[in-house]
């Protein structure tokens, strides 16, 4: 009865941080995904002890085990969309490889960048001391 409980209190957690969020989005009217919003809340108030991990532990494990079930809807979509796709399909199919592979290359380089300039600061700090 105990994993039922804090069960259904994760629910109620995440349902009050979902709808806050989405309150405080159009209230204040930021242009700002309210789902995005409710996460950095969520990690807002795990980090100050607000909400505790356990409360909504329980809750969490089940939405990430069934998740799969929330892409079927995207998949259904594709079915319907079948014969755009495959008339577009070499634009689809060029868009997508070049795009990931930009963001691959850009990720590298940005972080291979990252990683000289720690090493940098790392001589000079040792040539100063």
């Amino acid at each position: 009865m105990n994993k039922f409980l804090n069960f259904c209190l994760g629910i109620l957690i995440i349902f009050i941080i979902q709808y806050l969020s989405i309150f405080i989005t159009k209230s204040l009217n930021i242009i700002f995904p309210a789902p995005i919003f409710g996460i950095i809340l969520l990690f807002i108030f795990l980090k100050i002890g607000l909400i505790k991990e356990n409360w909504i532990k329980d809750f969490c494990e089940f939405i990430i085990k069934h998740m799969i079930l929330f892409f079927i809807p995207m998949f259904v979509g594709i079915m319907v969309y079948q014969d755009l796709i495959t008339k577009n399909f070499l634009n689809f199919f060029l868009i997508i490889v070049l795009t990931t592979s930009i963001t691959g290359i850009s990720v590298g380089l940005f972080i291979e960048n990252i990683i000289k300039y720690k090493r940098l600061k790392k001589l000079k700090e040792a040539k100063n001391d």
